[in-house]
């Protein structure tokens, strides 16, 4: 009995986007760097991300922009709304907020 004719259709394939792209990469171990920069004037931090392929290809993948407040300026914001400043750690399970850690953690409340 002869088999069945099989017959292979081409379908374009779909570009993907920066954020299939991305992921797909660390799935792959694909090397993602990044690059901060700081901002004196403005307080903001900048970061870029960027991409290198196996075969050495590099692509930039945009990043993020954040703005830093310095415990001075939260304490003012504090006031600001009427709220009592209690603590600040820097971290979630209480350690000492200082110059090397990466958040800062403030208790308030708002008084009676």
């Amino acid at each position: 009995m002869p088999s069945p004719a099989v017959t292979e259709t081409a379908e374009a394939t779909p570009t993907p986007t920066i954020e299939e792209e991305v992921s797909e990469a660390y799935l792959r171990y694909w090397d993602v760097y990044s690059e901060g920069l700081f901002d004196l004037e403005t307080s903001r931090n900048h970061v870029s991300f960027t991409v290198v392929k196996p075969d050495g290809r590099r692509r930039e993948v945009g990043g993020h922009h954040i703005r830093l407040y310095t415990l001075r300026e939260m304490r003012g914001a504090l006031d600001a709304a009427e709220l009592t400043y209690e603590a600040v750690h820097g971290g979630f399970e209480g350690e000492t907020y200082g110059i090397g850690t990466r958040r800062m953690i403030i208790v308030a409340h708002k008084p009676a």
